[in-house]
């Protein structure tokens, strides 16, 4: 069965669901692989020949899945923690699934062979994948596994900006750093716009193969939101099953009290999202603001443009105008 796959919103609860999935007896459920987007292998014709094939092994050797893999230990947040798979197995466990493949192959067989792997060594029957970016791809892997389910997930605008501008703050001072490079008020209210409008379209598109999920009913229901997410997954939600979904560790960027976005800030999200928002009964409040203030964030979208770009550059194959229209434009 599957794989099915969970996308959607960065920061907007993605990993809590797939750790929730995998407490299910019968549920593998890992990410992030890429593997249908930034790390995306275009075949041939005729399907993937030898090159291309080592190619997506390299790569999904490569990739940590840090979602849920890859830390051991007794403590209570690894709890939905893959429990058969380590780090180091993952290049081991694509090089003996993939190789023996009969070639040309189609990526799905690829995708499905490695999962299948990773469900085998867990004694589980049924692969979720999750990678949020994956949203924008949708068309690429029905193409290539037409009977894929996915579970998309959406989060409000302010908390959105929220997340991405707190994400640091609990972080060693080198990984805060980087992450703080992820923040501007402008690319990310772009950036939440255009997952929206994504998310919208694939609902729309493929409406009994799609799932829409709002964070906040995750948050306020964990339980039985992951229980509704495994039916439609096609997988049976046993009595309990999920019951420990409701102690497992958000992956919250901030603790305490609930910092709140400038009044720049929140005009500039207005701007950009405000009509988008609205449809999806969303609201942006109003704070003070200041000429001053809002060119001051204006000021810093370029830079933060222009490096985050060229980071994607380096990672992705094809055209990164392409990339940044998708990313960033929503078409």
């Amino acid at each position: 069965m599957g794989p099915h796959f969970v996308v959607g919103m960065p920061r907007a609860g993605t990993t809590f669901l797939v750790r929730s999935l995998n407490q299910h007896p019968r549920v593998v459920s890992f990410g992030e692989s890429r593997f249908w987007g930034n790390d995306w292998v275009e075949p041939g014709p005729d399907g993937y020949d030898r090159a291309q094939l080592e190619t997506v092994i390299e790569r999904l050797a490569a990739n940590p899945l840090d979602t849920n893999i890859g830390a051991t230990g007794p403590e209570p947040d690894r709890s939905g923690w893959l429990s058969a798979v380590g780090r180091p197995d993952l290049a081991s466990i694509a090089e003996k699934a993939l190789r023996p493949l009969e070639l040309p192959v189609d990526p799905g067989v690829v995708f499905s062979t490695w999962c299948a792997a990773l469900a085998e060594l867990e004694g589980k029957e049924v692969a979720v994948e999750k990678t949020p970016h994956h949203l924008r791809h949708v068309d690429r892997i029905l193409r290539y596994l037409p009977d894929a389910r996915l579970v998309v997930i959406v989060r409000d605008p302010v908390e959105f900006l929220l997340s991405y501008k707190h994400f640091g703050d609990r972080k060693s001072p080198e990984k805060r750093a980087k992450a703080d490079q992820r923040w501007d008020a402008i690319g990310v209210s772009l950036l939440w716009r255009t997952y929206l409008r994504h998310a919208n379209r694939v609902v729309e598109q493929w409406p009994d193969q799609t799932m829409l999920v709002r964070n906040e009913d995750l948050k306020a229901e964990p339980s039985a939101v992951t229980g509704r997410a495994a039916v439609f997954l096609g997988v049976e939600a046993e009595v309990d099953a999920f019951s420990e979904a409701d102690d497992l560790p958000t992956n919250t960027s901030f603790e305490g009290d609930r910092p709140m976005l400038s009044g720049a800030e929140l005009s500039w999200l207005r701007r950009i999202v405000g009509d988008d928002a609205a449809a999806a009964g969303y609201e942006v409040p109003t704070e003070p603001s200041s000429v001053t203030g809002e060119l001051l964030v204006a000021a810093g979208f370029v830079p933060w443009a222009v490096r985050n770009l060229a980071e994607r550059s380096r990672n992705t194959d094809g055209s990164i105008l392409t990339y940044a229209r998708k990313a960033m434009l929503g078409r």
